[in-house]
């Protein structure tokens, strides 16, 4: 502990010499290794990464969004534009780790069915895709 505590020493006065950047002196904690690293929606631990439980989170707030847009009305174009660039922005996240059984569970459990009238999921549940028609009532797949 007392090595890492002096490269923090070390590496502050780089950043503060070299980059003009500044460490926050409490936002430094010192954990074992095993425990990972949260970076940028990713927990980081050796020989593995997940996502996030926060990304997880704002994942399903973003489809609660969605889904209580529809249950008031009918979105415009603008709003299924922002659809996609909200749902396609967590998912493109999410694909890059090991995530498929959870992203197609979300979308499957938690998005207003409606939204399957507009868009459709590609077969890696990557990204949505605006439907070139809308689908009618009377088609059932």
């Amino acid at each position: 502990k007392e090595c890492l505590e002096d490269l923090i020493i070390k590496v502050r006065d780089f950043l503060k010499s070299d980059l003009k950047l500044d460490l926050h002196p409490k936002k430094i904690h010192l954990q074992h290794y095993t425990k990972g690293v949260k970076f940028l929606g990713v927990l980081i631990k050796p020989n593995r990464m997940y996502i996030a439980t926060r990304t997880k989170g704002n994942f399903y707030a973003a489809i609660a969004k969605q889904s209580g847009i529809v249950d008031n009305h009918s979105p415009t174009k603008e709003g299924k534009d922002a659809f996609l660039c909200s749902m396609n922005s967590y998912l493109g996240i999410m694909r890059q780790y090991k995530s498929y059984n959870l992203r197609r569970n979300m979308v499957i459990k938690y998005l207003s069915s409606w939204w399957r009238n507009y868009v459709y999921l590609d077969a890696n549940v990557t990204k949505f895709v605006m439907r070139l028609y809308r689908r009618g009532p009377e088609s059932k797949s």
